[in-house]
């Protein structure tokens, strides 16, 4: 594993720990869940979930952004020293340490943060492997899915930066809003609907589109540079009612999970769904029913996506 990992953070006041427990659990019949988050949103996006989790279990937060390489990698056109081998096997490491002998525990990851859980399961077997994996709008790192920020149109990385900045607002754009042309049709929507102050200026509104953009890149660079290798973990995708893909599916994890893959779908788009009180109930149903048999609850079939 990369040296790069094994720094100790700068010192610095407001700095995000990699691993934050929110909650213990009960000790008597360890349960937990893991969730891997890339940033972009704050880690209050989890509260519904963790609220909709009976209070016995333990959660844990494995934040990206407490990697200073993956941070600044955001700021800086998005190139990285680190790789997802890297992360994965670091963040592995963090949930070994925090897992208590028998313990049951499920792995979340949204987004960027489902192929580094994904990942993960390499460096979590035997006592420590995960009961379920459930990714969260996450594109698999597979031949045919592993497209260049680049390669994207302008329009389509607008309309993602329209979603993240209503998400971050606590806003969410709504279904069938006219898709962006330009920045300044960003500017004119946000700013209408309250999204944005008034005042915001186009300049500024455009370096918050570039650090947007290079935290995207960023991401792609890593994924590009890895191969996601199978998994035999039992694999539920959730993808959002407006996923950043359009097609249907698995969104290429149907390459390398279980045949025992489910896909779901969940209501708002790639970022408002973590935030979504329907959502929300289905991914907590799928974790309680993993993590608590003697009171299986059925999941959502009516959700599931023809594969």
């Amino acid at each position: 594993m990369s040296a790069l990992l094994d720094r100790p953070p700068a010192r610095r006041p407001d700095v995000t720990p990699v691993l934050r427990t929110l909650r213990t659990g009960d000790a008597s019949r360890p349960r937990s869940v893991s969730i891997v988050h890339p940033g972009a949103l704050p880690s209050s996006v989890y509260d519904g979930l963790a609220g909709r989790l009976p209070i016995e279990y333990g959660i844990h937060l494995l934040n990206l952004q407490g990697l200073a390489q993956y941070q600044q990698a955001a700021l800086t056109g998005g190139r990285s020293e680190l790789s997802v081998v890297d992360i994965a096997e670091f963040f592995a490491r963090r949930v070994r340490e925090v897992l208590r002998p028998g313990e049951d525990h499920a792995l979340v990851g949204w987004s960027f943060g489902g192929v580094i859980a994904h990942a993960m399961t390499a460096h979590l077997t035997a006592g420590t492997a995960p009961t379920q994996l459930v990714l969260l709008d996450s594109i698999a790192a597979v031949p045919g899915y592993q497209a260049q920020i680049d390669d994207l149109d302008e329009q389509t990385l607008l309309r993602w930066f329209a979603m993240y900045l209503g998400a971050k607002r606590g806003a969410p754009a709504q279904p069938g809003a006219a898709c962006p042309g330009s920045l300044e049709d960003v500017l004119a929507a946000m700013t209408d609907s309250g999204v944005l102050l008034p005042g915001t200026t186009i300049a500024g509104l455009a370096k918050v589109f570039a650090v947007y953009v290079d935290g995207l890149r960023r991401n792609s660079l890593l994924t590009r540079a890895f191969q996601a290798v199978p998994s035999q973990i039992a694999t539920t995708v959730v993808r959002a009612r407006r996923s950043l893909l359009a097609e249907s599916g698995p969104m290429g994890w149907d390459q390398v999970c279980s045949p025992s893959l489910q896909v779901l779908t969940g209501e708002g788009d790639h970022y408002s769904m973590l935030t979504d009180a329907g959502t929300t109930a289905l991914v907590a149903g799928i974790v309680r029913s993993v993590l608590t048999p003697t009171e299986r609850e059925p999941v959502a079939r009516h959700l599931a996506e023809p594969r």
